[in-house]
């Protein structure tokens, strides 16, 4: 019972965060549409970049890409580079759907990156095939509300093939240390759940289910939960501690076996009381009756 009262709200937890980002993918994709419609109707380089850091103000994205195939980039105020993206770019744009993953550039934080390759174009003579918008990690996971439980909730988006798209752990204190590149390979070399048990849970991810469960990683209890976010492939997954999410009821657990005892402790002082006093009354009758006789012998 406590088992399935625990992973109902934290199921309820994470549908909400499920929401809102798939609320903040559809947003961000619309606004992108939007840039896409000026770019479309203007070529004054200036009007452009005053256009977009207007829209940067507004929205808080932290930069703003033309991006090429194989992955160049020009942001709006001349600087180029290479954009290390976790999938390979020319496929994606090639399908004209738009794209959401992760990368991270030299010495920053990792990125959420949202590409619309609806237009190709020009801007200061770099050419490009598409144009994205980025938002670091951490800004991503406080719009979706990842800080539940007093902290302690690992949160993950993930890859069916276990690869990690957000990690509420990888830009925090010791992040290095604690990031997960593949949850997958985490479970399989650190957790006590079975091949059985594994296997299921890949198959769920695969096949885009939802579900929990309870297991052992790096020594701590865990509930895990996880669900189908409906962007691209990606599951929503959340490990909580079972001591976290159960302390409540394990404080009203604690607080019914004190009064439980507490009765019971009564009970047996009431019993042994009702023992004595029948005791005492029996030794009392047997000393009238032998009174009794000894004045009959008398």
């Amino acid at each position: 019972t406590i088992y399935q009262g625990s992973t109902s709200h934290l199921e309820e937890v994470l549908h909400k965060s499920n929401h809102m980002l798939k609320e903040m993918v559809r947003k961000n994709l619309t606004y992108l549409h939007l840039y896409n419609g000026f770019l479309e109707n203007t070529s004054d380089e200036a009007k452009i970049q005053a256009y977009i850091e207007e829209a940067q103000q507004d929205t808080g994205f932290a930069a703003f890409y033309f991006l090429t195939y194989d992955g160049n980039y020009m942001t709006v105020t001349g600087e180029t580079g290479y954009l290390g993206l976790q999938t390979n770019l020319d496929e994606e744009l090639a399908d004209g759907k738009d794209i959401v993953m992760n990368t991270a550039l030299p010495g920053k934080p990792q990125m959420l990156v949202f590409a619309c390759p609806e237009m190709s174009g020009t801007y200061r003579g770099f050419a490009y095939d598409a144009i994205a918008i980025a938002y670091y990690n951490d800004t991503v996971l406080n719009a979706i509300d990842s800080t539940a439980f007093e902290g302690t909730a690992h949160s993950y988006v993930v890859y069916p093939d276990g690869r990690v798209v957000l990690d509420s752990e990888a830009d925090g204190e010791n992040g290095s240390e604690k990031s997960v590149y593949n949850f997958l390979a985490e479970l399989r070399g650190n957790s006590d759940l079975s091949e059985k048990k594994f296997d299921a849970l890949s198959d769920d991810f695969v096949q885009g289910r939802n579900g929990s469960m309870m297991l052992t990683l790096r020594g701590t209890r865990y509930y895990l939960v996880y669900e189908n976010t409906g962007i691209q492939d990606w599951i929503m997954l959340s490990l909580v501690p079972v001591s976290v999410v159960n302390a409540s009821m394990d404080t009203l657990w604690h607080r019914t076996v004190e009064i439980v005892v507490v009765i019971a402790c009564l009970i047996m002082v009431l019993l042994i009381a009702l023992i004595v006093h029948r005791s005492r009354d029996a030794l009392r009758r047997r000393d009238t009756e032998i009174l009794y006789r000894d004045e009959l012998f008398t």
